[in-house]
This record gives C-alpha cells, structure tokens and sequence, in this order.
C-alpha cells in the first residue's frame, strides 16, 4: 500500500477525504505545545479510549509523544495522537 493510499480515506457521498492526515498532524503540534508548558510538572493525560488518565510528572518530550513518570521506577510513554487532554494536576500543598 503506498503512503498516499494510506492517508486517503473514501466516505460515501464525499469521496476520498485527504484532510484527515492534516487534522492529525495538527492536532500532534498542539499536544505538543500544551505539553510543554507541563514540563517537569505534575499532569493526569486523558488517552482516547482509556476511562483512566496516567497521572504523573511530565518528565520528556518526543518527536512522537510524551514521558510520564508515574511512580518511583515507572514511566509511561504517550504518543500525541492518542492523548484528548492534558491537565496540570495539583498537589497537596497546592490546595
């Protein structure tokens, strides 16, 4: 399948949609940018898909995702395009 293929997708009605890469591409700058304001900070990241968000300190940035601490020895990696929100998560001093 070439790349071209790939990124296009066929709706009934409307034909082939090649936007849908851009959104995407756009909507991984934006996480992107949010997630850097978080650096170093304590964050819950809601996952598309996960009724649970991974709650941690926002310790790297990628080309492709995040890195949250999320315990002692523990990091979960999250690519920008399964991310639907970023939060700064208060601590207890912080209340």
């Amino acid at each position: 399948m070439s790349p071209q293929t790939a990124e296009t997708h066929t709706v009934p009605g409307l034909g082939a949609i090649r936007e849908v890469h851009d959104l995407s591409r756009a909507m991984e700058v934006l996480w992107r940018a949010e997630a850097a304001e978080y650096r170093g900070r304590r964050v819950a990241v809601s996952i598309l898909g996960s009724a649970r968000p991974i709650v941690g300190t926002l310790i790297e940035l990628t080309d492709e995702g995040i890195l949250v601490q999320t315990g002692p020895s523990e990091r979960r990696a999250v690519s920008f395009s399964r991310i639907s929100a970023i939060d700064a998560e208060e601590s207890p001093a912080e209340e």
